[in-house]
């Protein structure tokens, strides 16, 4: 299992963030408290009360997959250039659908089987629609909408 745990941590494609954050509710209460006894010559108890204070802090990590960011990004230069350079429109739609294509192969999803279905074909349709010449701004809205929603849906937030 180690071996194997190691293995695939080379396939990931993520952001990963690690806060920790302070209860100031309790907190200050407990270093002045931890003072108190130091002063006193209660060197045991502060320690102790020091140690409970650290065990309420709270760990947060935060999960951010790099495919469907690049993806996002590529839909969002796609919609500025697509009424003057359809060629260069053209290539970041096949970037974004392969970075999708990553990172439904790399586990990141979202609650919704069908998501990535539905990302693929909204690219598929504003290429047809850039091939037959037509605008494709309301399009592409929807499509970032839909990327907004999913990036928002697979980024996984863990609190310990």
């Amino acid at each position: 299992l180690p071996i194997a745990k190691e293995i695939l941590n080379g396939l990931k494609s993520e952001i990963d963030i690690k806060t920790v954050n302070i209860p100031f509710a309790t907190y200050p209460d407990a270093i002045k408290l931890a003072i108190k006894y130091l002063n006193e010559n209660k060197i045991s108890e502060a320690k102790d009360v020091i140690g409970m204070a650290l065990n309420t802090l709270v760990n947060t990590d935060t999960i951010i997959p790099i495919p469907i960011i690049k993806a996002n990004d590529l839909v969002v230069e796609a919609s500025k250039i697509a009424s003057k350079d359809k060629t260069q429109t053209i290539k970041y739609l096949d970037e974004a659908k392969r970075q999708l294509k990553i990172a439904e192969l790399l586990g990141y999803t979202s609650k919704s089987d069908t998501t990535y279905k539905m990302l693929k074909d909204s690219i598929n349709n504003i290429k047809n629609k850039i091939g037959a010449g037509k605008d494709t701004s309301s399009y592409f809205d929807k499509l970032k909408a839909k990327l907004k929603d999913f990036k928002e849906k697979a980024i996984h937030i863990l609190t310990k």
